[in-house]
This record gives C-alpha cells, sequence and structure tokens, in this order.
C-alpha cells in the first residue's frame, strides 16, 4: 500500500513538473454543422466581439463539437419513418 501511494505521488510530481499555462487557455468552440460558437453560456451564429477585436494574424485554437439544435436535428424522427 505504502509503495503505492509513493508511486502516486511520484507521477503526480512529474506531471506537475510537465505542466505548462497556456496563454490562450480559452478556447473557441464552434459548431461543426452550423459554425454557431459557444460564448457566454449559449450558442450564437455572430462571431465573439474579443474575436473580431483581435489581430488577424493571431492563432486561435477552435474545438469543434456540435450544438444542441443539431444533435436534436440529427436524432430526430420523423412520422414517415414509422411506415
Amino acid at each position: 500500500m505504502l509503495k503505492k501511494l509513493l508511486k502516486v505521488k511520484k507521477d503526480w510530481i512529474q506531471g506537475m513538473k510537465n505542466y505548462q499555462v497556456r496563454d490562450d487557455a480559452e478556447v473557441l468552440v464552434m459548431c461543426r454543422k452550423c459554425y454557431a460558437f459557444k460564448y457566454e453560456n449559449g450558442w450564437h451564429f455572430e462571431r465573439p466581439s474579443y474575436l473580431i477585436e483581435k489581430d488577424a494574424d493571431e492563432k486561435i485554437s477552435v474545438k469543434f463539437s456540435q450544438c444542441p439544435a443539431c444533435i436534436e436535428e440529427a436524432l430526430a424522427v420523423y412520422d414517415m419513418e414509422y411506415v
């Protein structure tokens, strides 16, 4: 048990040494189907204001996901499919 705890401690210390804080900690989330942006706790079709103000040469991390509307559309079952 003690060996296991020491190994976990050693792994945690090693992980903390390799940990690096990213400058652009905020990642832009975008829907891959309708290209909506997620910010301010919701999905919007307009670009966020902080994105418009940035320089065009700056790189922005984008994570692609699906918005709830696109997920509902993909999972929709229509009346004609039952026949």
